[in-house]
């Protein structure tokens, strides 16, 4: 028998991305739409999106049975000039999320929520492109270098102040999209320390990424489906799927292994518990 899961959302699935958009639904609609189609938490959304109060949020998590499992950054990676903002947004995100009433922890599960999703946004330049990896211009070593610093900046900030594991999230219109940018080690992830617990998860987006090319997988694993719709079949194919990806996706974190960090097989890409 496998372990449960618990299915959760972000609010991207509303289309909350800029909090500047003035027609975003309000961030109580869409815990009231997340609790109705039976999802068990959710991702607390862009900066700025759901309050930093964390009285007012949790008493609106709790009278809808939601959980917040992941704090989120989103956000430009890549200016070392936004160090500064970055950090900001980390503290207090943090602050929050580990304010909250922590997510239900299932019986197999390595590693114990909320996380800080980390994703790179905010260039014209890539936003127009998204999708379209012949027509988006790529990083340098020099700044893809200054990227990854502003990113371990953000995971030892996470991970030593307030014990929250960050993972990086591949996102269309950002500077790790295409499988090139998924396959560009960072340069300095071999210094990781044993105890740094900064996650890379684009080595299991990787190996997701070939095995559905070599046809191992047909259609992307997705966190975003409602409990109260799964049918069998669904929950079949899952299990099949996550059973197609497991052996790849532990070569392709094989290496950071062996650098002494930790990995982690994130519920984006492998939609059955995290045991393997």
């Amino acid at each position: 028998m496998q372990n449960p899961i618990t299915i959760t959302c972000a609010p991207c699935c509303w289309g909350v991305d800029d909090v500047k958009n003035p027609h975003l639904p309000a961030w109580e609609s869409v815990l009231d739409e997340a609790a109705a189609a039976g999802f068990g938490g959710l991702e607390l959304g862009p900066y700025g999106y759901m309050p930093l109060n964390a009285d007012r949020l949790g008493t609106a998590l709790n009278a809808r049975g939601l959980s917040i499992v992941a704090g989120t950054i989103f956000d430009d990676l890549l200016s070392t000039g936004n160090r500064e903002n970055l950090l900001r947004q980390t503290n207090e995100i943090c602050a929050l999320i580990t304010s909250l009433p922590r997510p239900e922890t299932h019986p197999g599960q390595r590693f114990i929520a909320p996380y800080l999703t980390v994703m790179d946004w905010g260039h014209d330049e890539r936003d127009y492109a998204a999708g379209h990896s012949g027509r988006a211009p790529r990083l340098n070593a020099e700044a893809w270098a200054g990227m990854v610093d502003n990113i371990r900046a953000i995971s030892e900030l996470a991970s030593d102040r307030y014990g929250v594991r960050p993972v990086i999230h591949p996102h269309a219109g950002g500077y790790i999209e295409f499988e090139d940018e998924l396959d560009r080690s960072p340069p300095t992830c071999h210094s990781i320390s044993p105890d740094f617990a900064s996650t890379l998860v684009i080595w299991t987006i990787r190996a997701w990424t070939r095995s559905r090319r070599s046809g191992a997988m047909r259609t992307a694993p997705t966190t975003s489906t409602s409990r109260t719709s799964m049918t069998p079949s669904t929950s079949t194919s899952w299990a099949a799927a996550s059973a197609s990806l497991r052996p790849a996706a532990k070569a392709s974190c094989a290496p950071l292994a062996a650098a002494g960090s930790t990995t982690l097989l994130s519920a984006n890409c492998l939609p059955t518990s995290t045991t393997a």
